[in-house]
């Protein structure tokens, strides 16, 4: 498969259920951080003529990955089976450098010591007073993490949404699109999730004991996003 998230800002109402969805799914608590899908309210004009729009942003899974060039650490990865870009922030050292190349926003960071300290986006760079690590030379990080240390500040640290891949993988789709009433927010493969996950399914029941071949869903089989 090769996921990736579409949106579509005609179909969006604002009613936030995605945003819901992603905060149930990961059990955010929003008093100490945001979630990894958010929804925005753009206003063009004013009056009679004031016009309102909504834009869901989060990481969409990009088939280019600058989020991965741009990491010095190699902390991104992109899953085999799904396509979607992965993190592990166990080496992040903070530099902000996938976030300032990420189109959509969607890169948080939060005290590498506590992930569910408040989170600030790369447009609140600085934020949370938190020192910044230069990613590059060890010289350099080791000199970002002894200023740490002298002024009580923490660096942070990198996180975003995976694609709900736990789901994916067992042929669900991710839970901000299936909440969305409208479709606004879909996966290009959604029903190839489904065919996927069924298979997936049908090669653990095989393994463990004999049991009659399971049919794929019609839908699942011939129907595109």
């Amino acid at each position: 498969m090769n996921i990736h998230f579409n949106f579509h800002p005609e179909r969006c109402t604002g009613c936030g259920a995605c945003v819901m969805a992603c905060i149930n799914e990961n059990e955010v608590d929003v008093t100490r951080r945001l979630p990894f899908r958010q929804l925005k309210r753009n206003e063009y004009g004013d009056g009679e003529s004031l016009s309102i729009t909504w834009f869901v942003h989060g990481c969409m899974h990009c088939r280019e990955h600058p989020c991965a060039e741009a990491c010095p650490k190699g902390c991104f990865s992109v899953d085999r089976d799904t396509n979607t870009v992965q993190l592990n922030a166990a080496g992040c050292v903070g530099c902000k450098k996938c976030g300032k190349v990420c189109p959509f926003d969607a890169i948080q960071y939060a005290a590498a010591e506590d992930d569910n300290t408040a989170i600030c986006s790369v447009s609140g760079a600085g934020e949370q007073g938190a020192t910044l690590l230069n990613a590059g030379t060890s010289a350099r990080q080791s000199a970002g993490e002894k200023t740490a240390e002298k002024t009580g500040r923490r660096a942070l640290r990198a996180s975003k949404c995976d694609g709900c891949l736990r789901r994916l993988r067992e042929g669900q789709l991710p839970l901000c699109v299936l909440a969305c009433p409208r479709e606004a927010l879909t996966v290009n493969e959604k029903n190839q999730v489904v065919a996927d996950g069924l298979a997936a399914l049908r090669r653990e029941l095989e393994t463990h004991r004999a049991v009659p071949s399971l049919p794929l869903d019609k839908e699942a089989k011939n129907g595109t996003d």
